[in-house]
């Protein structure tokens, strides 16, 4: 491994890059969220996209982070 990125990232540690003047999109279906209520307080979510190509309207499960240190299971049901 060198600086952060080993072989399971791809070519050189550049996973899907490619000559050429294209955009690819690739979908991991992880999402980081990092949520606030209207006084202040945090929590950070990590999830897992049930429908990745959907994004977040496919619905979504993991595990949030609450302002002391608890975790609590979180999932969001896609949308039709």
């Amino acid at each position: 491994m060198r600086d952060g990125w080993d072989a399971s990232w791809g070519f050189g540690g550049w996973g899907y890059w490619h000559p050429g003047s294209d955009f690819i999109t690739h979908y991991t279906g992880r999402v980081v969220a990092y949520l606030a209520d209207p006084e202040g307080k945090h929590i950070r979510c990590k999830f897992q996209l049930v429908h990745p190509s959907k994004g977040m309207a496919g619905g979504g499960e993991g595990d949030c982070q609450l302002p002391d240190g608890k975790a609590i299971d979180a999932s969001f049901a896609g949308t039709s």
